[in-house]
């Protein structure tokens, strides 16, 4: 087994072991009452470690990932955008009682997030060495500033799909993920831009010549590119079994977004000026690009 093939193995299996983690919480929260808070909170935090151990892994990853299982796909792309079940029950704990449902006094809710942000900061202390390290390992080879290096690395993460993909896409992403952490926002915008167009054209391209958009001004070698994302996205979606009003939001969303990159691009809107503005784009593209690259119907 190559490395890349390991990392793979290796990020799928700690997936697994999240999801099976994950409905143990449940079943331990919907189980004989009463429930002790100290076992369901080590259980929920245990499986937040293990989010964060997931993030490691694909931290690393300059290529989108092929996967097969659907769950492990939309579990990995939950836990890369902060919103696994376990995530959103961590996050309630911390202003309600699991064990009885009811808000704790603000008192109590102020102390345990004191707390987390206590724990986080010595955290990120004694990672400060190896990161700094990595940071200024990456400056070197690629000129630049980047702040918050190793979460920004997590953060963007990458593109989880489950049907083969456009052959030059991983070329760009990488272009992208470095543009991203290098605070280039300009530059973010253009490459999600050429991301959109690689998934779209080639989607297109696999069309049968009937489905094709027929050109008919003398002038025009190739069609508006807005419809060729319509076309593709309609067909693409109408294969997975979606339906027309699906089909519609999609679509909508798709051109919205290919829009905005042109728009901004061009001057006619303004740049994007920090990283969250810039993640914020980059997961609306990714969003985009996973659904067309799903490989199977769904309801």
């Amino acid at each position: 087994m190559g490395k890349v093939e390991k990392e793979e193995t290796d990020l799928f299996e700690l997936t697994r072991k999240h999801i099976k983690k994950e409905k143990e919480i449940f079943a331990y929260l919907n189980g004989p009452k009463p429930i002790n808070e100290k076992i369901l909170n080590d259980l929920i935090s245990k499986n937040i470690q293990l989010e964060d151990e997931i993030c490691e892994l694909y931290k690393e990853f300059f290529r989108s990932i092929q996967i097969q299982d659907h769950s492990v796909r939309e579990q990995l792309i939950k836990i890369r955008d902060k919103k696994s079940a376990t995530c959103e029950l961590f996050t309630k704990s911390l202003v309600i009682d699991l064990t009885t449902d009811k808000k704790r006094s603000d008192e109590e809710a102020i102390g345990k997030i004191k707390k987390l942000f206590e724990e986080k900061e010595k955290e990120d202390l004694d990672k400060q060495d190896d990161t700094l390290q990595d940071m200024t390992d990456y400056i070197m080879d690629q000129a630049g500033w980047s702040v918050s290096f190793d979460k920004r690395k997590k953060d963007f993460g990458t593109i989880f799909i489950e049907k083969p993909k456009a052959p030059n896409m991983d070329v760009f992403l990488n272009y992208l993920k470095h543009f991203y952490l290098l605070n280039m926002h300009e530059a973010v915008i253009g490459f999600s831009r050429i991301l959109l167009e690689i998934a779209f054209q080639w989607i297109y391209d696999k069309l049968p010549e009937k489905d094709k958009i027929k050109i008919v001004d003398f002038y025009r070698r190739t069609p508006p590119f807005t419809l060729i994302i319509e076309k593709a996205c309609q067909n693409r979606l109408k294969s997975l079994g979606k339906n027309e009003k699906n089909i519609e939001d999609f679509v909508e969303k798709a051109v919205s977004k290919y829009k905005e990159a042109s728009d901004i691009l061009h001057g006619k809107l303004p740049k994007l000026n920090n990283e969250e503005e810039s993640l914020e784009f980059i997961k609306d593209v990714f969003f985009i690009i996973e659904t067309l690259y799903l490989e199977r119907k769904t309801v």
